[in-house]
């Protein structure tokens, strides 16, 4: 629920100008620019975090834990390329991230024997 909230406040972003001129209601365009960045950053970290310390932690190291870091730090980028105005290409690479990081976290699971 945090991934996919933090990832649909950043597709909502990429489209906030002409969302709101066309007077379209979205997350974005309620909370204004500033608050929905900060709210998907905060969301993307803590899903990103949770999952990389869950990997880390449960299945210990394994290339799944690593595939799973790969995934968190290109979330980081996306969320990064966000705050400096790229908003198109933030949530691509978010989304991307999230990718990355769930396949890492279940191949962690697995290469463990917890799944």
């Amino acid at each position: 629920v945090l991934a996919g909230t933090g990832l649909a406040i950043a597709n909502s972003l990429a489209d906030a100008e002409r969302d709101a001129a066309s007077l379209t209601a979205t997350i974005a365009t309620a909370l204004g620019h500033g608050r929905a960045i900060r709210l998907g950053a905060l969301l993307d970290a803590a899903a990103g975090g949770i999952a990389t310390i869950t990997a880390i932690m449960l299945a210990g190291p394994n290339l799944g834990t690593v595939i799973a870091c790969a995934g968190a730090a290109m979330l980081a980028v996306g969320v990064a390329l966000g705050f400096r105005g790229q908003l198109q290409r933030a949530w691509e690479v978010q989304a991307v991230g999230y990718g990355i990081l769930a396949a890492g976290w279940a191949a962690a699971f697995a290469a463990a024997g917890l799944l």
